[in-house]
């Protein structure tokens, strides 16, 4: 199976930097695969899931937290907002940012759109983490 050079870069850091063989993503279209040799496209990102295939026996998933995407035939650019694995995620402040956030929604519709995306946020996060507990 082909590689390609894949580059996730946050305000903070560069999150990950190196040759993997697929990339599973959620762009402005919807969820979407990214094999080597894709036909490129640039696309926005949504709050996330992210799975990384750095070969063909290992996965390792993130939360991406929003950006944009730069994909062409042998390299992947990712701007994310944030990225994080799932052993930086403090799961304990995930879960009460995601209880404070289905209070919120059911209090009042004046900061809805905010509470739905900090609920999708830490739902995110929570999924993510539990991969480290498997």
């Amino acid at each position: 199976m082909s590689t390609y050079r894949l580059r996730i870069i946050t305000p903070e850091r560069v999150f990950y930097d190196g040759e993997i063989n697929r990339i599973v993503l959620k762009g402005a279209e919807g969820d979407m695969a990214i094999l080597a040799n894709h036909t490129p496209l640039m696309t926005t990102l949504a709050l996330s899931e992210l799975t990384i295939f750095p070969d063909p026996k290992t996965t390792r998933k993130a939360t991406l937290l929003g950006g944009f995407a730069k994909i062409e035939t042998d390299n992947v650019v990712i701007l994310a907002d944030a990225a994080e694995w799932p052993e930086e995620i403090d799961v304990v402040r995930a879960e009460e940012a995601k209880k404070r956030a289905e209070e919120r929604l059911k209090q009042s519709d004046q900061d809805l759109v905010r509470a739905q995306v900090a609920l999708r946020r830490a739902i995110v996060r929570l999924k993510v983490s539990d991969t480290i507990k498997k």
